[in-house]
Formats: structure tokens, C-alpha cells, sequence
């Protein structure tokens, strides 16, 4: 009995580590796409009760089938013709520059560090190496080379053609993985502490241990071949997960999460949107992004980045209504105002959507976004007038 409770405590442990690689980090500036059971994509935030302004965490299905996971990162910082800015505090000290005041640049981690100072921090090692190497291009380019670089990487960004055929190159081995993913979570918590249970023979722990060892080694090798071919540079993150996969076989379970996160993080959240949605999920989501760059928060327009941040958004705004126009007809119900859901609600925020009972001040969300007043207060408000 004493062996037996050990074993069962063994499979315990064991899901208690897969557990803790369920949890994804969902960044400020980041959207997620998550595939779930009724073969429909769906994007995914943060849990209310852990999410901060900057970053949550969420847990994701931890039961078979397993799904695929796609991340998009917009970039940490603003860029135009002019100069850069991050587009949060986490500079040293918060400024913007011209690109005349760049005296160097490195990136060092997810740091994007500019004359020996971080400027920003991008969402991981990778997206670091991909925005510094296009700040370093506009930084040594001509000043009238610059507009066009800038609108180049965005141009890139919306390339669907692309991003397709990305999917298609990852489509067959990632669905081989997720098959042996699938497996061995069935191998670990399901066959092997039923053969344990019934049979209540310790002894067999070898044999189990070594068929999870097999199974586990597969699927390694699997995503070493899958990264190698997607993410040929990163060879020190694909060395450092064959590791983990072989010493601890729950970590090989979710050998595609680490794959797909970044499979599609070069393109535009809009483009994967288009990509992976139901017409009506896309719609919403093209509604949602329209409103952000309409209405950009307070700290993405403060007065001494105007310049910067409104450029952007500006060359983000025309590129984003041209992809919308040829991809659904939204554009046509754009200018359909909200309605209350409640009587006693009299304003609502242009940004979040989010309704208030009182009809002036700013949303309690969305910093220095002005309330709008329902189309019924506007009528009232105009007869009184």
C-alpha cells in the first residue's frame, strides 16, 4: 500500500507540472487566438481576477483533444518619419527621440536598449530582434528613405498571402504533433494509473517509466524538426525545450504551444483574425480595432509624442480600412451608434463600449477617452437647446 500511494502521488506530481504549462501570459498590446472544441477559433484575454493593465494570465484546455494557440504582439514602440516612442513607461527615462539623438542601439533580451538606456520592452526575445533590427534600418536610413521603411514593415504585416501560406507550411507536422501530444497526455493520466490502480502491481513502474521516456522522445524529436524548419535562428530556445521534453515527459504534452505562439506573430492581428474566425467573430474584431485606433488612449497621445503616435495610427488607420474594405463589408455599418442596455444608462465609451449612468467625464477604462452620449440624450439634449 505504502509503494501504491507513492505511485499515485508520482501521478500527482506530474500533473501538477503539466498544469503549470497550461498557463499562457497574455501581454498588454498582445491578442490570442485559441482553437476549441467545436473546431471554431476564438480570441482569448486574460482572467478578470489576474489581469493587471500590463500583462494576465490565463489557463488553457488542459484536456484532450488539445487545441493550437497563435499569438500577435503589436510592436512595443511608435515609429515615424520623425522619431520613435515607446508606447508605455517602461523607457529609462520615458522620452521620445529623434533619430539624430540615437547615438547607438542594441537589443539585449526583450530590451530594445538605445544610447545605453532601455527604451522599451518588446513581448519576448524575439519580437526584440525583429522591431530593433527595423529601428536600426530607419535610424541609418536617408530622412526621405525613412516614410517609406516604416510603411514597408506595415505593409508586410498585412501580407495575407503570406500568412497563409505560413499556416499551410506548419499545417501537416503540427497536426502529427498534436497527435502524439494527444497520446502521451493519454499514456501519463489516464492508462498509466489505471494499469497501477487495477493491476496494483508497483513493478510495473520501469516498464511505464520507459514507455513514457519513448513517448516523450518522439515527440522531442518531432519539435526539434518542426522548429528547426520554422524558427531555424532560435536554436538556443529549441536545444533548451528538447531538454526539458526528455527530462520531464509532462512538458512534452504541450510541445506544440511552443511552436505556434509565435508561428504567425510577424503579421497584423487582423490578418490572423481573417484567417482563423467566423465571419461574425471577424467582423467584431475588425469593429474593435477600428475603435482603438480611433481613439487612441491618453498615454499612446501625449502631448510632446503627438506627433509620433498620431502619424502611426494615422498610416495604421489607412492600411487597416483599405484590408477591411476587401474583406467584409463592416465598413458600411461603422457609423451605427449603440443603444442603451439599460433605461437609466445615458452615455457609453467610443473605445470599450463600456455604459454609464452619467452623461460627461471619462471613461473609468480607458484614460482620457471622453463619454459619448446616446443618440436618444443627443435628441433631448438638442431640443432643450
Amino acid at each position: 500500500m505504502p509503494a501504491m500511494n507513492s505511485m499515485l502521488s508520482l501521478f500527482g506530481v506530474m500533473g501538477l507540472i503539466y498544469l503549470t504549462d497550461c498557463v499562457t501570459w497574455i501581454k498588454t498590446r498582445s491578442f490570442v487566438f485559441i482553437f476549441r472544441f467545436n473546431r471554431n477559433w476564438k480570441t482569448l484575454d486574460a482572467t478578470p481576477a489576474f489581469k493587471t493593465p500590463v500583462t494576465g494570465i490565463r489557463l488553457l484546455n488542459p484536456l484532450p483533444p488539445l487545441g493550437k494557440i497563435y499569438c500577435c504582439r503589436l510592436p512595443a514602440l511608435a515609429l515615424a518619419p520623425i522619431g520613435i516612442r515607446p508606447m508605455d513607461d517602461s523607457a529609462d527615462p520615458p522620452a521620445k527621440l529623434t533619430y539624430k539623438a540615437i547615438r547607438d542601439l542594441e537589443v539585449k533580451g526583450r530590451e530594445i536598449r538605445i544610447n545605453a538606456r532601455r527604451f522599451c520592452l518588446c513581448s519576448d526575445s524575439v519580437q526584440a530582434e525583429r522591431i530593433g533590427g527595423l529601428v536600426r534600418a530607419v535610424w541609418k536610413a536617408s530622412a526621405q528613405n525613412r516614410e517609406g521603411l516604416i510603411r514597408a514593415f506595415w505593409k508586410n504585416a498585412f501580407d495575407e498571402q503570406a500568412a497563409r501560406a505560413r499556416l499551410t507550411q506548419a499545417a501537416k507536422p503540427l497536426g502529427s504533433l498534436l497527435f502524439l501530444c494527444n497520446g502521451l497526455f493519454i499514456y501519463l493520466f489516464v492508462f498509466s494509473p489505471l494499469v497501477v490502480l487495477v493491476l496494483g502491481l508497483p513493478r510495473l513502474l520501469i516498464p511505464l517509466a520507459a514507455g513514457m521516456l519513448a513517448l516523450a522522445l518522439q515527440i522531442a524529436y518531432a519539435y526539434f524538426k518542426l522548429h528547426k524548419k520554422l524558427y531555424r535562428e532560435a536554436g538556443e530556445d529549441r536545444i533548451g525545450n528538447v531538454i526539458k521534453m526528455a527530462v520531464c515527459p509532462p512538458v512534452a504534452v504541450r510541445a506544440c504551444d511552443l511552436i505556434t505562439p509565435d508561428l504567425l506573430s510577424d503579421y497584423h492581428p487582423l490578418v490572423v483574425a481573417h484567417l482563423l474566425l467566423t465571419s461574425d467573430a471577424y467582423e467584431t474584431f475588425c469593429q474593435g480595432t477600428l475603435r482603438r485606433l480611433r481613439y487612441p488612449l491618453k498615454t499612446e497621445t501625449e502631448a510632446e509624442a503627438d506627433d509620433i503616435s498620431i502619424w502611426q495610427n494615422g498610416a495604421l488607420l489607412t492600411l487597416i480600412t483599405e484590408y477591411i474594405k476587401h474583406t467584409t463589408k463592416i465598413m458600411d455599418r461603422t457609423d451605427v451608434l449603440p443603444v442603451p442596455d439599460q433605461p437609466e444608462n445615458r452615455a457609453y465609451c467610443p473605445r470599450c463600449l463600456a455604459q454609464f449612468t452619467r452623461s460627461q467625464g471619462d471613461c473609468s477604462d480607458c484614460p482620457g477617452i471622453p463619454l459619448q452620449p446616446f443618440a436618444k440624450m443627443r435628441k433631448i439634449s438638442a431640443i432643450r437647446e
